[in-house]
């Protein structure tokens, strides 16, 4: 018989009684009150008074599993989590447009003053409020689409400018659109509280990592390639340099941000070429890159069995949709690992069905990245067999 249903917290965590325990426990207190004799099954009126005792006090003690989990950014949820990553100076990222970094050609000098551009979807995109264009004669900046939502801009459709101004010739995007997001989730914010906790981290690299996943918009950064060598990489990044992969976030704030962490003397490398200043308050090229999309195109067919619908193999497309979509930059999609989430483990859907076969763009190999590419799903097609 239970000697307590006291929650205990030790070492290993909080423990707490299960339903069947609690009931016990008050069954053996009542039977040494009123007697060993007295009837308290579930079909009596003392059981069934016991019962909801027992029911209420199982409540209580996973009120109170819950209150233990929220002191930990790893179990915390919602309003609770939000509240306990605050130790770390975060708090959860608000919905956010979609942004896209954007070439601006034109004459040395030439300020362009609130500039809008205009994608080949017709969606408005806003430059920063103030542009000057350099000696070089081109810049790269951020611009924030117009209308909230998730919207995408494939390279090279950002290139109608709808507020001529003398001096500005030209503006296309060299990467694609980063689309704005939803309330920051649990997940994508624990993610982020365990970026924010090497901030102080007394290695430079963790640093700059962690400073710039702080930044607004940022919604990933790869780790962070570098080359100590005296010799460019098999992945061609030059000695003495490091390579930052970023999704998300203004152009402007993420140069600033290396800039200010990156060891003295060490060198940057990417697609991206941003003019800002250095500690010291000296101009300084700040190089880094966005992820290069690697497309895939998965094909299931199945054996259709009791049960299975158009609502199941949609539930499929979606599931394997998320899965390949989440991998991180540079992390190959390896093709055993698909099946999980094309078997819909875990759904009441997954019984309805079996897999005959399965296709990564046509085979069954893995589908190997580099540093700085991202998989992304093109299409995934469930056929029935």
């Amino acid at each position: 018989m239970p000697t307590s249903i006291a929650p205990t917290i030790d070492a290993t965590g909080v423990h707490v009684p299960s339903y069947t325990d609690i009931r016990q426990w008050l069954v053996d207190q009542y039977k040494l009150i009123f007697g060993a004799d007295v009837y308290l099954d579930a079909d009596g009126q003392d059981g069934q008074f016991l019962s909801i005792l027992a029911l209420a006090l199982n409540d209580w003690t996973a009120d109170i599993v819950s209150t233990y989990n929220a002191m930990s950014p790893t179990t915390a949820q919602g309003t609770g989590l939000s509240s306990v990553v605050k130790i770390n100076g975060l708090s959860r990222a608000i919905p956010t447009q979609s942004t896209v970094d954007v070439d601006i050609v034109g004459v040395s000098g030439t300020a362009i003053n609130t500039g809008i551009v205009q994608d080949a979807n017709g969606v408005k995109w806003d430059l920063p409020a103030l542009v000057t264009i350099p000696p070089a004669g081109t810049i790269t900046v951020t611009a924030t689409a117009q209308d909230a939502g998730s919207i995408s801009a494939p390279i090279g459709t950002v290139t109608n400018i709808i507020t001529p101004t003398n001096g500005w010739q030209s503006v296309t995007n060299a990467s694609v659109a980063t689309p704005g997001s939803p309330v920051e989730s649990d997940a994508a914010l624990r993610r982020r509280q365990a970026v924010a906790s090497g901030l102080p981290s007394v290695s430079a690299l963790g640093a700059v990592q962690s400073a710039l996943g702080q930044l607004v918009g940022v919604t990933e950064v790869a780790p962070i390639h570098e080359n100590y060598t005296d010799a460019t990489d098999a992945d061609g990044v030059p000695e003495h340099s490091i390579a930052v992969v970023i999704v998300g976030g203004d152009v402007d704030d993420i140069a600033s941000t290396i800039a200010l962490k990156k060891s003295p003397g060490c060198n940057t490398f990417g697609t991206t070429s941003v003019l800002t200043t250095d500690p010291n308050g000296l101009p300084i090229t700040i190089n880094f890159s966005r992820p290069v999309d690697v497309p895939v195109d998965i094909v299931i067919d199945v054996i259709a069995l009791a049960g299975y619908s158009g609502d199941v193999a949609a539930e499929q497309i979606a599931s394997v949709t998320a899965y390949v979509n989440g991998l991180n930059i540079g992390a190959a999609l390896v093709f055993n690992r698909i099946w999980p989430s094309a078997l819909l483990n875990g759904s009441a859907s997954a019984g309805t069905f079996q897999i005959d076969a399965m296709t990564v763009n046509g085979g069954t190999a893995d589908v190997p990245v580099d540093y700085n590419e991202n998989i992304v799903v093109n299409s995934v097609t469930v056929n029935q067999v």
